[in-house]
Protein backbone atom coordinates (compact mmCIF):
# COMPACT_ATOMS: atom_id res chain seq x y z
CA UNK A 1 0.00 0.00 0.00
CA UNK A 2 2.84 2.38 0.72
CA UNK A 3 4.60 1.79 -2.55
CA UNK A 4 1.41 2.60 -4.37
CA UNK A 5 1.22 5.75 -2.50
CA UNK A 6 4.30 6.82 -3.61
CA UNK A 7 3.50 5.65 -7.29
CA UNK A 8 0.18 7.68 -6.99
CA UNK A 9 2.04 10.94 -5.62
CA UNK A 10 5.40 10.39 -7.96
CA UNK A 11 4.02 9.50 -11.57
CA UNK A 12 -0.15 9.31 -10.91
CA UNK A 13 -0.93 5.63 -11.01
CA UNK A 14 -3.58 6.22 -13.40
CA UNK A 15 -1.05 7.37 -15.94
CA UNK A 16 1.12 4.94 -14.84
CA UNK A 17 -1.33 2.33 -15.98
CA UNK A 18 -2.76 3.52 -19.04
CA UNK A 19 1.25 3.81 -20.23
CA UNK A 20 1.64 0.27 -19.57
CA UNK A 21 -1.32 -0.92 -21.58
CA UNK A 22 0.26 1.38 -24.25
CA UNK A 23 3.62 -0.28 -23.82
CA UNK A 24 1.88 -3.78 -23.68
CA UNK A 25 -0.19 -2.64 -27.24
CA UNK A 26 3.00 -1.98 -29.22
CA UNK A 27 4.98 -5.08 -28.12
CA UNK A 28 1.98 -6.83 -29.48
CA UNK A 29 2.68 -4.97 -32.92
CA UNK A 30 5.99 -5.42 -33.03
CA UNK A 31 5.89 -9.37 -31.87
CA UNK A 32 3.28 -9.63 -34.77
CA UNK A 33 5.62 -8.04 -37.36
CA UNK A 34 8.73 -9.85 -36.33
CA UNK A 35 6.52 -13.04 -36.54
CA UNK A 36 4.73 -11.95 -40.35
CA UNK A 37 8.43 -11.37 -41.41
CA UNK A 38 9.69 -14.38 -40.13
CA UNK A 39 6.98 -16.69 -41.47
CA UNK A 40 7.73 -15.03 -45.01
CA UNK A 41 11.71 -15.02 -44.65
CA UNK A 42 11.21 -18.92 -44.23
CA UNK A 43 9.11 -19.16 -47.40
CA UNK A 44 12.02 -17.63 -49.61
CA UNK A 45 14.29 -19.72 -52.34
CA UNK A 46 17.43 -18.02 -51.90
CA UNK A 47 19.66 -15.76 -49.25
CA UNK A 48 19.22 -12.89 -51.72
CA UNK A 49 15.34 -13.36 -51.42
CA UNK A 50 15.55 -13.80 -47.86
CA UNK A 51 17.67 -10.90 -46.73
CA UNK A 52 15.29 -8.26 -49.19
CA UNK A 53 12.67 -9.50 -46.97
CA UNK A 54 14.70 -9.45 -43.61
CA UNK A 55 15.15 -4.96 -44.42
CA UNK A 56 11.95 -4.80 -45.40
CA UNK A 57 10.12 -6.18 -42.56
CA UNK A 58 12.83 -4.23 -40.15
CA UNK A 59 11.78 -1.21 -41.38
CA UNK A 60 7.92 -1.96 -41.37
CA UNK A 61 8.77 -2.78 -36.97
CA UNK A 62 11.09 0.49 -37.45
CA UNK A 63 7.97 2.69 -37.94
CA UNK A 64 5.92 0.90 -35.78
CA UNK A 65 8.29 1.71 -32.93
CA UNK A 66 8.59 5.22 -34.35
CA UNK A 67 5.19 6.04 -34.30
CA UNK A 68 5.17 5.31 -30.63
CA UNK A 69 8.89 6.75 -29.28
CA UNK A 70 7.12 9.79 -27.16
CA UNK A 71 5.14 6.30 -25.03
CA UNK A 72 8.71 4.79 -24.82
CA UNK A 73 10.15 8.06 -23.57
CA UNK A 74 7.78 8.57 -21.12
CA UNK A 75 8.34 4.41 -19.59
CA UNK A 76 11.60 5.59 -19.51
CA UNK A 77 11.14 9.04 -17.69
CA UNK A 78 8.50 6.92 -15.33
CA UNK A 79 11.62 4.54 -14.66
CA UNK A 80 13.80 6.94 -13.38
CA UNK A 81 11.61 8.75 -11.15
CA UNK A 82 10.87 5.29 -9.53
CA UNK A 83 14.36 4.38 -9.36
CA UNK A 84 15.15 7.45 -7.06
CA UNK A 85 12.06 6.49 -4.67
CA UNK A 86 13.40 4.94 -1.42
CA UNK A 87 13.18 1.47 -0.13
CA UNK A 88 11.13 0.88 2.46
CA UNK A 89 12.05 -2.52 4.29
CA UNK A 90 8.37 -3.75 5.33
CA UNK A 91 9.77 -6.54 7.53
CA UNK A 92 11.71 -4.10 9.64
CA UNK A 93 9.62 -1.99 12.32
CA UNK A 94 9.65 1.63 11.12
CA UNK A 95 9.65 4.50 13.49
CA UNK A 96 8.49 7.99 11.43
CA UNK A 97 8.78 11.51 12.44
CA UNK A 98 5.75 13.48 11.93
CA UNK A 99 5.33 17.56 12.47
CA UNK A 100 5.61 20.46 11.01
CA UNK A 101 8.51 21.84 8.90
CA UNK A 102 11.93 22.46 10.46
CA UNK A 103 10.91 21.22 13.68
CA UNK A 104 13.82 19.28 13.70
CA UNK A 105 13.20 15.83 12.52
CA UNK A 106 15.77 15.53 10.23
CA UNK A 107 18.19 16.36 12.80
CA UNK A 108 16.59 13.77 14.94
CA UNK A 109 17.00 10.76 12.30
CA UNK A 110 20.66 12.00 12.19
CA UNK A 111 21.39 11.06 15.60
CA UNK A 112 19.66 8.27 16.25
CA UNK A 113 20.81 6.55 13.31
CA UNK A 114 24.12 4.13 13.94
CA UNK A 115 25.43 5.02 10.24
CA UNK A 116 24.99 7.49 7.82
CA UNK A 117 21.41 7.63 7.09
CA UNK A 118 20.21 7.21 3.48
CA UNK A 119 19.33 10.89 1.44
CA UNK A 120 16.13 10.12 -0.03
CA UNK A 121 15.44 12.82 -2.94
CA UNK A 122 11.41 12.34 -3.86
CA UNK A 123 10.63 12.84 -7.57
CA UNK A 124 8.11 15.54 -6.60
CA UNK A 125 10.35 17.97 -3.95
CA UNK A 126 13.42 19.08 -3.99
CA UNK A 127 13.50 18.11 -0.46
CA UNK A 128 15.79 15.35 0.75
CA UNK A 129 14.54 12.40 3.56
CA UNK A 130 16.53 11.07 5.56
CA UNK A 131 16.02 7.47 6.32
CA UNK A 132 18.43 5.70 8.85
CA UNK A 133 18.72 2.09 10.59
CA UNK A 134 19.75 1.45 14.76
CA UNK A 135 20.04 -1.91 15.89
CA UNK A 136 19.47 -3.06 19.20
CA UNK A 137 20.17 -6.93 20.42
CA UNK A 138 20.83 -7.87 16.76
CA UNK A 139 17.58 -6.56 16.12
CA UNK A 140 17.40 -3.88 13.18
CA UNK A 141 14.88 -0.92 13.71
CA UNK A 142 14.20 1.61 10.53
CA UNK A 143 13.55 5.49 11.36
CA UNK A 144 13.02 8.28 9.03
CA UNK A 145 11.63 11.90 8.75
CA UNK A 146 8.78 13.04 6.58
CA UNK A 147 7.92 16.46 4.86
CA UNK A 148 6.37 18.66 7.22
CA UNK A 149 2.79 19.26 7.93
CA UNK A 150 0.37 22.50 8.28
CA UNK A 151 -2.48 22.94 9.26
CA UNK A 152 -4.76 22.68 6.75
CA UNK A 153 -7.09 20.05 4.63
CA UNK A 154 -6.32 17.89 2.51
CA UNK A 155 -7.46 18.96 -0.52
CA UNK A 156 -5.37 21.86 0.18
CA UNK A 157 -1.86 19.63 1.02
CA UNK A 158 0.74 19.35 -1.98
CA UNK A 159 2.39 15.82 -2.95
CA UNK A 160 4.70 16.14 -0.15
CA UNK A 161 2.25 16.14 2.95
CA UNK A 162 0.93 13.35 0.88
CA UNK A 163 3.86 11.43 1.48
CA UNK A 164 3.64 11.99 5.31
CA UNK A 165 -0.14 10.49 5.27
CA UNK A 166 0.84 8.06 3.57
CA UNK A 167 3.35 6.77 5.64
CA UNK A 168 1.60 7.30 9.33
CA UNK A 169 -1.46 5.18 7.29
CA UNK A 170 0.31 2.69 5.73
CA UNK A 171 3.48 1.83 7.19
CA UNK A 172 3.53 -0.25 10.87
CA UNK A 173 5.30 2.07 12.23
CA UNK A 174 5.55 3.97 16.01
CA UNK A 175 5.03 7.60 15.44
CA UNK A 176 7.27 10.13 17.09
CA UNK A 177 5.19 14.01 16.91
CA UNK A 178 8.33 16.51 16.87
CA UNK A 179 7.39 20.24 18.14
CA UNK A 180 9.51 22.86 18.49
CA UNK A 181 8.14 25.76 20.59
CA UNK A 182 11.05 28.57 20.48
CA UNK A 183 8.78 30.10 17.79
CA UNK A 184 12.08 29.16 15.40
CA UNK A 185 10.24 26.73 12.88
CA UNK A 186 7.70 28.91 11.72
CA UNK A 187 5.00 27.04 12.45
CA UNK A 188 2.76 28.37 15.66
CA UNK A 189 2.27 26.40 18.13
CA UNK A 190 -1.02 25.97 18.13
CA UNK A 191 -0.93 25.17 14.76
CA UNK A 192 1.23 22.59 15.31
CA UNK A 193 -0.95 21.17 18.60
CA UNK A 194 -3.72 21.23 15.57
CA UNK A 195 -1.75 18.90 13.20
CA UNK A 196 -1.18 16.63 16.28
CA UNK A 197 -4.87 16.40 17.61
CA UNK A 198 -5.55 16.03 13.52
CA UNK A 199 -3.20 13.09 13.28
CA UNK A 200 -4.51 11.15 16.48
CA UNK A 201 -8.08 11.58 15.54
CA UNK A 202 -7.27 10.25 12.09
CA UNK A 203 -4.76 7.68 13.00
CA UNK A 204 -6.39 6.01 16.53
CA UNK A 205 -4.66 2.75 16.03
CA UNK A 206 -1.21 4.83 16.25
CA UNK A 207 -2.61 6.14 20.24
CA UNK A 208 -0.50 3.39 21.92
CA UNK A 209 2.72 3.27 19.36
CA UNK A 210 2.91 7.48 19.95
CA UNK A 211 5.42 9.06 21.30
CA UNK A 212 5.67 13.36 22.01
CA UNK A 213 9.24 15.05 21.63
CA UNK A 214 9.63 18.77 21.97
CA UNK A 215 13.24 19.31 20.41
CA UNK A 216 15.76 22.06 21.06
CA UNK A 217 15.76 21.56 24.37
CA UNK A 218 19.89 23.25 24.04
CA UNK A 219 18.44 26.45 24.02
CA UNK A 220 16.95 26.10 27.20
CA UNK A 221 19.57 26.90 29.07
CA UNK A 222 20.59 25.45 33.02
CA UNK A 223 19.18 27.50 35.80
CA UNK A 224 21.65 27.93 38.48
CA UNK A 225 20.56 25.64 41.52
CA UNK A 226 18.41 27.27 43.83
CA UNK A 227 16.79 29.68 41.05
CA UNK A 228 13.08 29.07 39.95
CA UNK A 229 10.34 26.85 41.76
CA UNK A 230 8.53 23.67 41.08
CA UNK A 231 6.89 20.88 42.46
CA UNK A 232 9.29 18.29 40.55
CA UNK A 233 6.65 17.36 37.85
CA UNK A 234 7.86 16.56 34.54
CA UNK A 235 7.19 19.19 32.21
CA UNK A 236 5.46 21.75 34.13
CA UNK A 237 6.42 25.56 33.52
CA UNK A 238 7.19 27.91 35.60
CA UNK A 239 7.59 32.06 35.18
CA UNK A 240 10.74 33.69 36.91
CA UNK A 241 9.48 36.74 38.87
CA UNK A 242 12.37 39.11 36.82
CA UNK A 243 10.85 42.25 36.22
CA UNK A 244 13.12 43.46 33.75
CA UNK A 245 13.50 40.48 31.58
CA UNK A 246 10.83 37.73 31.66
CA UNK A 247 12.06 34.40 31.19
CA UNK A 248 10.11 30.95 31.06
CA UNK A 249 11.70 27.83 33.27
CA UNK A 250 10.59 24.42 31.87
CA UNK A 251 11.60 21.24 33.85
CA UNK A 252 12.46 18.61 31.36
CA UNK A 253 12.07 14.85 31.69
CA UNK A 254 15.45 14.67 33.21
CA UNK A 255 14.37 16.80 36.10
CA UNK A 256 16.89 20.06 34.98
CA UNK A 257 15.43 23.04 34.72
CA UNK A 258 15.84 25.47 31.65
CA UNK A 259 14.78 28.75 30.82
CA UNK A 260 14.94 30.58 27.55
CA UNK A 261 14.19 34.20 27.28
CA UNK A 262 10.62 35.21 26.30
CA UNK A 263 11.56 36.98 23.02
CA UNK A 264 11.85 33.71 21.49
CA UNK A 265 9.19 31.72 22.54
CA UNK A 266 6.15 31.24 20.95
CA UNK A 267 3.18 32.98 23.19
CA UNK A 268 1.43 30.01 23.04
CA UNK A 269 3.86 27.63 24.01
CA UNK A 270 2.15 27.11 27.51
CA UNK A 271 -0.86 25.20 25.56
CA UNK A 272 1.87 22.61 24.49
CA UNK A 273 3.08 21.68 27.98
CA UNK A 274 -0.74 21.69 29.31
CA UNK A 275 -1.82 19.44 26.33
CA UNK A 276 0.68 17.43 25.83
CA UNK A 277 2.09 16.87 29.52
CA UNK A 278 4.70 13.72 28.93
CA UNK A 279 6.43 14.76 26.16
CA UNK A 280 10.42 13.99 25.78
CA UNK A 281 12.73 17.07 25.74
CA UNK A 282 15.37 16.33 23.50
CA UNK A 283 18.41 18.22 22.33
CA UNK A 284 20.21 16.90 18.89
CA UNK A 285 23.28 19.28 19.31
CA UNK A 286 23.57 18.29 23.30
CA UNK A 287 22.46 14.69 23.12
CA UNK A 288 20.08 15.76 26.09
CA UNK A 289 17.80 12.42 26.47
CA UNK A 290 18.54 10.74 23.35
CA UNK A 291 19.08 7.02 24.75
CA UNK A 292 15.75 7.68 27.05
CA UNK A 293 14.21 8.30 23.80
CA UNK A 294 15.40 5.05 22.03
CA UNK A 295 14.76 3.22 25.80
CA UNK A 296 11.05 4.98 25.02
CA UNK A 297 10.57 3.96 21.32
CA UNK A 298 11.54 0.41 22.43
CA UNK A 299 9.02 0.07 25.25
CA UNK A 300 6.65 1.18 22.67
CA UNK A 301 6.78 -1.88 20.69
CA UNK A 302 6.33 -4.13 23.64
CA UNK A 303 3.63 -1.85 25.02
CA UNK A 304 2.14 -2.62 21.32
CA UNK A 305 2.67 -6.46 21.57
CA UNK A 306 0.90 -6.64 24.85
CA UNK A 307 -2.28 -5.08 23.92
Amino acid sequence: PFEAALLHLTVDGNKYTSLLERVNVLRKKLLEAGKANASRASKCKSPKEAALVLEEGTKVMENIYRKEDQTIAKLLYFTQQLRRLPFVDPDLCTFVLAGAPNVGKSSLVVSLSSGTPEICNYPFTTRSIKMGHFDVSGERFQVTDTPGLLARADEERNEMEGLTIAALEHLDNVVLFVMDLTGECGTKVKDQLKIRRELRDRFPNKAVQWIDIFTKADMFSEEDEGEGEGDGDDSSAFVSESQSHPQHTIQGSNSEKYHIDHEFLDEDYALAIEEVPNALWISTRTGLNLDMLKHIMLQSLNDDTQE
